[in-house]
């Protein structure tokens, strides 16, 4: 699947908003998603193989948060691919009002990656992948970070992270990837012959 050809900001935009279109009416600003019959370390082996492949945590790497004691114990998962149980998806969006502020953003969205790891099959913690657009931006932006069930706790949102702009190509390839993904959940398949959405 893949969103018709235009910036990578439109490209995303348009995107993240179909995949919007499935939250609830007067829900929260995200909604998640879970992609079928995909393979999650098909997924991770071409985010290895991309230019992206810097904020791929390396094979091995603790996904426990270090230093910290007692307080964040220690998971004892590692990022290793036969750790790899789930994949999902979340698109989140957020309107602004400008209130005359020509520097503000009017809108944002987001949409996440998650590749789960755990033991028997039970996912314990994440790495998370996450592209971002803002309309005043002109270059999106990605993040990865790591989330963990253990150290949900108000005020946590995750550890291990890492930021850095994309170039024009790097969002493409994530945003087709993306789309890949969004186009095997039962939702994304209803839209398969919509406008703006092609099969690849």
């Amino acid at each position: 699947m893949r969103v018709k050809r235009s910036g990578p900001l439109e490209q995303m935009k348009l995107l993240a908003d179909r995949m919007l279109s499935f939250k609830a009416r007067g829900a929260h600003t995200f909604v998640h998603f879970t992609p079928r019959k995909v393979a999650p370390l098909e997924v991770l082996t071409k985010l290895r193989s991309s230019s992206l492949s810097d904020l791929v945590l390396p094979a091995g790497a603790s996904l426990s948060i270090s230093g910290e004691g007692d307080y964040f114990p220690d998971l004892n998962l590692t990022a290793d691919d036969e750790l790899l149980c789930d994949i999902g998806l979340t698109a989140l969006g957020w309107e602004f009002s400008t209130d005359g502020d020509l520097k503000a953003a009017a809108w944002g969205r987001e949409i996440d990656l998650s590749l789960w790891y755990g033991r028997d099959n039970q996912p314990g913690a994440k790495q998370v992948f996450s592209l971002q657009a803002y309309d005043r931006r002109p270059r999106l932006s990605i993040a990865r970070d790591v989330w963990a069930f253990e150290y949900a706790e108000t005020g946590y949102e995750g550890h291990n992270q890492r930021y850095r702009e994309t170039s024009n190509a790097e969002a493409r390839f994530f945003i087709e990837l993306l789309s890949e993904l969004f186009a095997a959940t039962d939702q994304g398949k209803t839209l398969d012959n919509t406008a703006g959405l092609k099969s690849l």
